[in-house]
């Protein structure tokens, strides 16, 4: 592998250089979650050139930043009745999940979340719970231990014989998750 994390960072960089739009992705998700630079414009810019060079997480990541921005300048009370998504935001849900979608079916286990994220949401594409635990289970079983994590929070409060499994797992791989059991109010 690397020698030096400087080795592996001067990769990164050569990648970036070259518009890779993993490298520009990466770069986007270091500032804003590592390095907790709160510089959304950096970010916005990083994800709209990841997005520009067909990164397929950027453009959901662009599809949420757009409809929080939307929701942040609604004020009246007519407006917090129906829920009104801007097109630009619509344009970016549809792009991720083909983007996603055609990652997904080569056998890219983040994209087969992604995919079941899109369907949880109603991200490009009609809300549909079926085919939301579909692809989380497709992308379980390809190595995505966040799945698990996913897939056991939905188990729980609907079928708890069906998340049992899932909660093991995560406790084997001390994976930190909520307690076993539904939740009581």
């Amino acid at each position: 592998m690397f020698k030096s994390p400087q080795e592996a960072r001067d990769l990164m960089k050569i990648r970036f250089e070259n518009n890779e739009p993993d490298a520009i992705y990466f770069y986007a998700i270091t500032y804003q979650t590592e390095l907790k630079v709160l510089d959304n414009e950096l970010i916005l810019n990083l994800w709209t050139k990841a997005y520009e060079a067909g990164h397929a997480r950027a453009a959901i990541d662009l599809g949420d930043y757009h409809r929080s921005e939307h929701w942040k300048n609604r004020n009246t009370d007519e407006d917090q009745e129906i829920e009104i998504i801007p097109d630009i935001t619509q344009s970016y849900y549809k792009t991720g999940y083909e983007r996603s979608l055609k990652k997904a079916l080569e056998g890219d286990n983040i994209a087969m979340r992604d995919i079941s994220q899109c369907y949880q949401n109603g991200w490009g594409v009609e809300a549909d719970e079926e085919q939301t635990i579909i692809w989380l289970e497709k992308a379980f079983k390809a190595g995505n231990n966040a799945a698990a994590l996913d897939l056991y929070d939905i188990y729980r409060w609907s079928d708890l014989e069906k998340s049992k499994p899932y909660y093991d797992w995560l406790k084997a791989n001390n994976i930190p998750c909520a307690p076993f059991g539904k939740y009581e109010f």
